[in-house]
């Protein structure tokens, strides 16, 4: 597991939760900086996964998308989680 994420060159990048942009811009963001944003869902590809805020997760305390990548990075997937107010 990474612990400091100097660049997303090279990452592919998936959002979850409401977070400071808007997710269009996020993404357009990710291409300028050479990044690929991923199509919605975190899967084998995914190297990076942006937390933003929400209400309603799914499992209290997070949701869908970080109960996937716990269980990828389980299976030995390296996937850094960063939260979206250090994006």
């Amino acid at each position: 597991m990474r612990n400091w994420l100097k660049s997303i060159r090279g990452e592919h990048v998936a959002f979850t939760g409401k977070a400071w942009l808007a997710r269009a811009e996020l993404q357009r963001i990710v291409r300028r900086r050479g990044g690929t944003p991923t199509a919605g869902a975190v899967t084998r590809d995914t190297t990076v996964l942006v937390r933003g805020d929400s209400s309603t997760w799914a499992f209290g305390e997070y949701g869908t998308k970080e109960r996937h990548a716990a269980r990828l990075i389980s299976k030995g997937a390296s996937i850094s989680l960063v939260h979206d107010s250090e994006f």
